[in-house]
């Protein structure tokens, strides 16, 4: 997977946890790529409160341009 394909995941879900519950992703490895995918460009995909993970307008606008149609 892509950490794109993480980012997804764990919108549509709205927690890194109840995305680990789908086939081929684990906990571990989506809390790491999604920082990872941050990164480069410099700007919060997702706000990580005490429980779940909220979407910024930032994050919002990425996922429109990278989610499959």
């Amino acid at each position: 997977m892509t950490s794109a394909s993480f980012a997804i995941a764990a919108a549509d879900h709205g927690s890194s946890y109840q995305a680990a519950r789908a086939p081929d992703i684990k906990q571990a490895t989506l809390s790491r790529n999604i920082p990872n995918l941050e990164r480069p460009i410099r700007t919060l995909i997702f706000e990580r409160p005490c429980a779940g993970l909220t979407m910024t307008l930032a994050g919002k606008s990425y996922l429109r341009a990278v989610r499959p149609r």
